[in-house]
Formats: structure tokens, sequence, C-alpha cells
């Protein structure tokens, strides 16, 4: 640049050259004059303010969009089938293959111990055996297994039979070549699978009311159908399969309650009421069915008939065995109990019951003697994955219900349970800090788990203190909790010794349903979505002693926020905002975005100058780069078969819970 400079100044005029030596003489003197009489210019310079560390980086340019790179689908069990001494449980997304075929090797099941399992991609809802093939509906696809080889089944084909996004198959019932399906909102599809390597929708029928068809049968020419909210059972003409058509209907007349379940014997359709009990329908005229009798005051789910007896699933409590040899004079025989959650699908055999408890697990029962049915097993799942922590190659989930599940993800592409921490509880946060984890775990306290050996914890605290949600932020011998039972507050654990908790402090501040963040030493920022809602920030300079500070959007909930230097990101119902929290007495509103309608925030991390957010219906994880705090981008999504509950980066991967469908694991976006 000199020297085009000089080249210039060589071929200019002298008046030129005149202006220019001018220029250069006046600028000369105004820096002499500035330098000895110390006078500030106009205006004077903006005050020095010395920002948190933050790393620096320019504008994203996403080269490569999020990909999946693993996912564990044990999750909810809703539904199970036997045949030939093998059981096929659905777990989350996963189907897994457990041997049955003797009393020894069923009183010795635990969760590691199935001989085969399958990845079905999205959450499975029902299963059906006809001969030699099981069919697996989940929420999105109607999937084809040859079980010829029971301990190894092949997967032979699928359809994703739904046009809508919203509607779910929520069960299957094979009749000959034909597969019919129930998907509230969009009424019985029924597919052709003649042709088991390439099945194919040959027909759909929409029902009346709110058009929410949920567990079917089928007996002769006639398919039955439970509907929920309408507390209707219809009868369809099946005859041609391609044309079905409704013959009758017959409803409960209580309102719109839901029929949860229907199973035929004779001339007679036993029908569970949900919540409520068990209804005897006389079909023998399917355009005139006659309600005959009920059983009422039971927590009836799902029904199956074997020989003269009816199953009934119960929550809360197992199953129920009805004599219905006289059907207009049924009577309780038998209990099955021991299960203190939700109870889903039944099935009898001569010799066993099997249940799905959805998040409790599979239990099996010995149900030789009717009358008095026998608990055998039961088989943990992992009930729902409400949160994550991760520490070297193992992914810690906070179960939905019942515990802590270690997993070895040093090979991320296939990970893999290594251990459960059965401390009890709804674990909705889990933090590690050293060789501790600690899970805030509902009306199960706080529980402390050693895991110097990840793959034998040790639970060394258990159910301690008071009922916290949100989750339990260790900071060196401190941990902030949410106390929501007996009196809401802010509460402070003493934990020098982690294996010996005492609670210092529970300020008066209501923070129910907490996620907290470290800012800085002495600043603990709060996301409350319950109790005296906002984003709080409190002075922690005197750790057992939190003293508020400030209070943004007080009376919105807000979920979760992360800190990167002198920048709040939190998650508020459909929104994203950031803050500049540099004078944490005035927290400022830097940027806000929106999707209403579209995604809901739960959780967000923070690495590099990008935020990773989980929430869902629609683009569950969600991708933003914060560079410039005032002006967020967002720069990739990615869709989950469940709502996103708790997300985690690290080493270049994103660790997601995702609720029922278990937890992923994902590739970052990758810029240019």
């Amino acid at each position: 640049m000199y020297n085009r400079f000089l080249k210039w100044l060589r071929n200019s005029t002298k008046l030129e050259k005149a202006i220019v030596i001018t220029i250069i003489v006046l600028a000369g003197v105004a820096a002499i004059f500035f330098i000895e009489t110390g006078e500030e210019t106009y205006p004077p310079p903006a005050p020095t303010v010395t920002p948190e560390p933050a790393p620096v980086q320019t504008p994203t340019v996403i080269t490569s969009k999020i990909q999946k790179i693993g996912h564990l689908g044990n999750g909810n069990s809703f539904d199970m089938v036997e045949a030939n001494g093998y059981l096929y449980a659905g777990q989350g997304t996963e189907v897994r293959v457990y041997d049955t075929s003797s009393e020894s090797k069923i009183a010795q099941l635990d969760w590691k111990d199935y001989v085969f399992r399958i990845n079905t991609e999205y959450l499975v809802r029902a299963l059906y055996i006809d001969s030699g093939y099981l069919y697996i509906a989940n929420t999105k696809r109607l999937v084809i297994l040859d079980i010829s080889s029971p301990s190894s089944p092949v997967m032979v084909s699928y359809i994703e039979p739904l046009t809508s996004k919203s509607a779910q198959l929520r069960d299957v019932e094979i009749k000959g070549n034909y597969a019919f399906l129930s998907a509230p909102g969009a009424g019985v599809l029924v597919v052709d699978i003649s042709d088991k390597k390439n099945p194919v929708l040959a027909a759909k029928l929409k029902l009346g009311g709110y058009n929410r068809p949920r567990r079917l049968t089928t007996s002769d020419n006639y398919l039955y159908v439970a509907m929920e909210s309408d507390n209707r059972l219809d009868i369809i003409d099946i005859t041609d399969p391609v044309n079905p058509s409704i013959r009758g209907s017959w409803s409960a007349d209580s309102g719109n309650s839901s029929l949860s379940g229907v199973a035929v014997e004779g001339k007679y359709a036993y029908v569970a009421e949900y919540h409520k009990g068990v209804h005897v329908v006389d079909i023998s005229d399917p355009e005139n069915p006659i309600g005959v009798t009920k059983l009422m005051g039971i927590n009836a789910n799902d029904i199956k008939i074997l020989d003269n007896y009816a199953y009934v699933s119960v929550r809360y409590q197992g199953f129920d065995i009805i004599d219905i040899s006289n059907p207009p004079d049924i009577k309780i025989i038998g209990k099955g109990t021991g299960i203190k959650g939700y109870i889903e699908g039944i099935f009898p055999t001569s010799r066993y019951t099997f249940v799905a408890a959805e998040s409790k697990g599979l239990v099996i029962y010995d149900t030789s003697d009717v009358k008095e049915p026998g608990l055998m097993v039961t088989i943990p799942v992992v009930g729902g994955a409400d949160s994550v922590a991760l520490k070297d190659n193992y992914l810690y989930i906070g179960a939905h219900n019942d515990g802590v599940w270690v997993v070895d993800v040093s090979n991320p592409a296939e990970p893999r349970e290594v251990a459960f921490i059965n401390s009890g509880g709804r674990n909705e946060g889990v933090e590690i800090q050293g060789n501790y984890l600690f899970a805030a775990s509902d009306w199960g306290g706080l529980n402390t788990i050693d895991i110097t050996d990840p793959e034998n914890p040790e639970l060394v605290v258990n159910r301690y203190g008071d009922n916290i949600d949100g989750n339990a932020l260790p900071d060196g011998d401190y941990l902030y909790t949410s106390i929501y039972y007996p009196t809401k507050s802010l509460g402070v654990i003493s934990m020098s010794d982690p294996k010996k908790l005492v609670y210092v402090s529970k300020s008066a501040y209501n923070t129910s349903k907490s996620r907290f963040a470290k800012y800085g030493q002495d600043y603990l920022l709060a996301a409350v979505a319950g109790g005296s809602r906002g984003l709080h920030i409190f002075d922690i300079s005197e750790k057992t002693n939190p003293v508020p500070v400030s209070v943004f959007d007080s009376g919105v909930a807000y979920k979760d926020v992360a800190i990167s230097g002198n920048t709040a990101f939190a998650l508020t119902g459909s929104s994203i905002v950031t803050l500049d929290i540099s004078n944490a007495a005035n927290p400022v509103l830097l940027n806000k975005i929106d999707y209403s309608g579209a995604w809901s925030g739960r959780s967000v991390d923070i690495y590099n100058n990008i935020a990773y957010a989980a929430g869902g219906p629609t683009g569950d994880i969600r991708v933003f780069d914060i560079t410039d705090p005032s002006n967020i981008k967002l720069i990739d999504t990615f869709d989950l078969p469940e709502n996103a509950e708790d997300i985690r980066y690290s080493d270049g991967k994103l660790f997601v819970a995702a609720g029922k469908a278990g937890a992923y694991i994902l590739s970052v976006p990758i810029a240019d």
C-alpha cells in the first residue's frame, strides 16, 4: 500500500500534493495537543467493562447437518405377546425377545437377559403374532418380522400408511391376508399383507364422532373397535376387507369417557371402559348390539379372553381375572397385584400371564391357578428418559420412574445398558460432580450415586430430604435444590461428604420446578416454571444464604437457562430469549424468537457460541448461532419420534433424553 501511495504522489498535480500535506500536518498537531492536555474527544468513549470469558467465533456457516449416530430405544412397554416359549416385548422403540420356555428361566430374567432386540425407530404400541410372523404397530409404521427362528427374528418389511403427521397407530389385528390398524384421528386402516415383503395400504375407514379407534379384535367376518372419547363400540363388516363398512354400534352411555379394549367370545363382546369397568354386550345381531350387564369399579384398560376367563389389565394393581362362563353374571375370581403404576397390554397363556406395565417394566405372573395369581418376576425398562448426564464413555439416564440407568457409549453407534440403580422417584435432573451423580427424584428426594466404577455404581444416599423437582446443581461443597414439598423453597445442601447430606438453608423463595445455572462464582440463575415464575438471579457469594438480586419476566414460566460469557440463553413457553446479565441487578433483553404452536423448549446446553435446545413437538432439537446474542440465528433442526426432554453437549456429540423413545446420540452441525 505504501508503494502505491508513492506512485500516486509522483503522478499527482501540485494542488493534490498540497491538500494531502495540509491534512497530515493538521492531524499531527491534533495528536500532540491531546497528548499534552489530556482533554477528551467528543463524545467520550464508553466505560470499559471486563466481560466473563467466552469463546470467540465468527458467524457459523453449516456444511453438514445433525445426523443420528446411535439410539438406545429401550423405553416404556405398552404391549407384549408370547409364542413357543419366547416373549416378544415392546420397549420404547425396540422389541426385545426373552426366553420364557421354563419356570426356572422366567424366574431368573432381568433387563440384560434378552436374546434379541430390534429397533423399529418409533414407539411400539401393539404386537400380534400370526403364522410365524410378528406384526408390530409403532406410532408410524406397520413392521413385519419373520420369527421362524425366535431368537433371531428377521426384518421382512414395513409400511408407513399414515398421511397425517399428527395421527399415530395404536393397535394391530391380523385376519387372513390383511392387517387392520387403529389410528386415532385417521380411523381404521386396512393393509394387504399377502406379499409380506411388499405390504400395501388397501383401504381406510373413517369412523364417527371423534374418530379415535383404540384396541381392535376380530371374530368371523367382523372387526370390533373400542372407541376413545366417544365411549362407543363399533362393529365393522370385513367380509370384503378392502371395502369395510360399519354394521352397528353400541354406547355405554357414560358421556365422553373412553372404551379402551374389546374381546369377543361366542355371541358376546367384553368391553373395557377406561378406568371404570367391564361391559358385556350381546352381538348376536351385529346391527343391533345390546348391553347385557356390567362390572364396574375396575381401573380397566386392556382385556383378553382365554377359555372361560377374561383377563383385564388394571392400573395401579396388575390385573383381574373374571369368570365369564355365565355372561349375564360375570364375577372376579382372581387378582394379580403388586404393580404400582400404569398397566397397559395383557397377554394370558395356559400357564403364565404377561403384563406390560409401561414405565414399570414387564411383569410375569403364574396363573396356573386362576384364583391365586403369583408374581414371578419384573423386568425393568427405561421407563421414559427424562434427563441425561455424561462422564467419560458413560451416559447416565434419569428415568421417568424408579431410577438411573448407566449406558456404555464408547461405541456411540451401539449404546448398551450396563447398570441400573433402582433409587426410586421421578428423575427429572441428573448432575455429576467428581465421582458422584446427584439425581433430583421428585417424591424420591435427592439420591447420590458413587460412579467411581460406572458399571458397578453404588447408591450411597437414597431418598434424602424433601420432594424436589427440576435439577439439583452441585457447586463445590454445596448443592442447590428446587423444593416443592412440604414447603416450596430454594434449598442449599452441604455435601462436603457426599455420603452425608445436610440441608443448611431452605429459603422462603418459591422456586419450585427450577433448573439452575451458575454465572461466575457469585451468582445463581434459576429458571422457574412453578411457584414464583420467572428468571431469578441470586447472589451466592455466601453459599448458605442465597440473596435475590433480580427477577426477569416475573410471572412467566421459564423452563431452562444456560450461560455463555455475560449472556443468558433461556427457554420460556414457545420462545427463546437472550439476556445481557453483566449487571446482575438489571438483566437486559437482547433478542427473542417465538415458535408459537410449533415448538416449546425444555432444555438447553451451550458450547462455543452454539446453543443446543431440546423440546417439541416439531423440530425437537434446535441449534442456534449465538455469536451475536442480539441477533441469534437458527442454523439447524432435527426431528425425534417423541419430544426431547433434556440435552447435553460433549466432545462433538449431542446426548438427548427423548422420553418414551429412549436416548439419542447425535452429531453436531459442522461449520465451514
